[in-house]
């Protein structure tokens, strides 16, 4: 019996690497429905467009996102698509590549809640089919539990020596230095941005095709299909950190708890309810910066946390120190299947997890909650050890008087959250993300339990 080929797959890579050529002749020759998640936010930019919609208002296009019914089918007209899109159901497709439409998608495709909402709708295209999907964040983001992923790659010279032979081929204008040059722009751009970063998935497979023919890379893609299709489906391996990781903690853990002692006064409350192993949930207020470096460094025992991804990104200090840490990154304002998945993975390894289910930091007090706490929490069956924290705001501004200012950290005991079926955790997030944050408000002052109080 011939192995059935996996589903969805995944194709990300650079601008200009080939993706939707190769993955088109690759769909053609399986039978998949191929589907460049680019044209998601083409046809936002078309509507906004069409209906006097500011590109350049991020709340606006943001709105106009969310009322939007867009399909995406095989194509349905015989003029050289690829995809038939549909958007409260007339045909936009001829609309997707006009130079309007060009100069608006990057602006739209960089707002946050565009994103999300449109990562929505590419998975619900992941559920239908058998597909290919082609974009930049495919493996990382929107289908991180993709059974094969392909990561595309060309050296940026020899991108724009496609695309400028593409232009002349259409006897198109080209300037080969200007396309290199945005090759360059758009790399950095899609690189460096805080939410949905390009990169490699950690088990993609990275295929440089720099040196290789369009059949050569088809060719290839076909085997790790087959590949895929004959190997069984595996449980992840327990959760680890890298040697660098280690030595990093075994460093900076005691020495920058002796920092603290030298900038502050810290105070640590409750340590007796601190489990004496793993697997657990520590939820936290984020008053500050300085909350997780004080919690992870007079915590008893070494826990592994989850960070902002664009607190990872900027080369400062901070930033080092989180990498170093080897902190789970987190996508502000993005559902992030693959944190999940590898957060999951920390707890079912025995270890415990800290996260601030508020998401951000609430200098004025405890601001809403978040449900990743929740879900982590209900799916995992963990006890969850609330904490406090309080004084690291203004730990500077004290010094800078000639003070050492006095920071609490309060440890709650352990609770746990209802026992519930899966199909009841999701509606059940709300009243245990209000308790969690409950718990956490019982252990700050009054002044401090914000929305809570």
């Amino acid at each position: 019996m011939t192995p059935r080929l996996p589903t969805p797959v995944a194709i990300d890579g650079p601008a200009s690497s080939g993706k939707s050529t190769v993955a088109l002749e690759l769909c053609a020759r399986i039978g998949y429905l191929f589907f460049d998640t680019g044209i998601l936010y083409r046809a936002v930019a078309a509507a906004a467009l069409q209906r006097g919609v500011a590109v350049a208002d991020e709340s606006a296009v943001s709105a106009l996102t969310r009322k939007l019914d867009i399909s995406v089918l095989a194509p349905t007209v015989a003029d050289g698509r690829t995809n038939t899109v549909l958007v409260d159901g007339a045909d936009f497709t001829p609309l997707l590549r006009t130079a309007q439409v060009d100069a608006s998608v990057s602006v739209v495709a960089a707002y946050t809640q565009v994103r999300q909402h449109l990562t929505e709708q590419m998975r619900a295209v992941a559920r239908q089919g058998p597909v290919v999907m082609v974009g930049r964040d495919i493996g990382t983001v929107v289908i991180p539990d993709a059974p094969l992923k392909i990561f595309l790659d060309a050296s940026a010279a020899e991108r724009a020596r496609r695309r400028h032979a593409e232009n002349v081929a259409r006897a198109e204008p080209s300037d080969l230095a200007q396309i290199l040059a945005g090759i360059h722009e758009r790399d950095q751009r899609d690189r460096a941005r805080a939410t949905a970063p390009l990169q490699a998935a950690p088990d993609a497979h990275v295929l440089d095709s720099t040196n290789l023919t369009r059949g050569e890379v088809v060719a290839e893609m076909q085997r790790l299909l087959q590949a895929a299709a004959s190997q069984p489906a595996q449980s992840p391996a327990p959760y680890s950190i890298s040697t660098a990781a280690r030595v990093f903690r075994a460093i900076a853990v005691p020495s920058v708890r002796i920092m603290y002692y030298i900038l502050s006064r810290p105070h640590v409350h409750g340590l007796e309810n601190v489990p004496a192993h793993g697997p657990y949930l520590i939820t936290a207020n984020h008053l500050s910066y300085y909350d997780p470096p004080c919690l992870l460094v007079m915590w008893p025992y070494l826990v592994e946390a989850v960070g902002a991804s664009d607190m990872m990104t900027d080369g400062g200090f901070m930033s080092r120190m989180i990498n170093g840490y080897s902190t789970l990154p987190v996508h502000r304002e993005v559902i992030d299947a693959g944190l999940f998945r590898t957060a999951l993975n920390v707890l079912k390894s025995g270890r415990a997890l800290y996260i601030a289910p508020e998401g951000a930091r609430n200098p004025a007090g405890l601001g809403a909650g978040k449900p990743g706490a929740a879900y982590l929490a209900l799916k995992a069956n963990v006890p969850i050890v609330p904490v406090a924290i309080t004084g690291t705001n203004r730990i500077f501004p004290e010094l800078r008087s000639g003070r050492r200012q006095k920071v609490e950290m309060v440890i709650g005991a352990p609770y746990r959250l209802p026992v519930l079926p899966p199909a009841q955790r999701r509606a059940a997030l709300p009243e245990c993300t209000h308790m969690i944050m409950q718990r956490i408000a019982a252990l700050l002052p009054p002044g401090l339990r914000g929305v809570y109080a």
